[in-house]
């Protein structure tokens, strides 16, 4: 058993931070470390990318 805290963050300081509390070996614990730092990210663009979208639109 493992404790990893992950985080992501963006070009203006806001960002994320998980605290995750794994099971498995070395291999094991680096795999889903990954997949979860990967998890945070695909968020944190998806939602800059709608901020963005709705700036350009006017708040629409």
């Amino acid at each position: 058993m493992g404790t990893v805290f992950v985080a992501v963050a963006g070009p203006g300081g806001a960002g994320k931070v998980a605290r995750l509390r794994l099971n498995g070996d070395r291999a094991v614990i680096r795999m889903e470390s990954v997949r979860s730092v990967l998890t945070l990210l695909s968020g944190e663009l998806n939602e800059n990318a709608r901020a963005q979208d709705t700036e350009q639109n006017g708040g629409n």
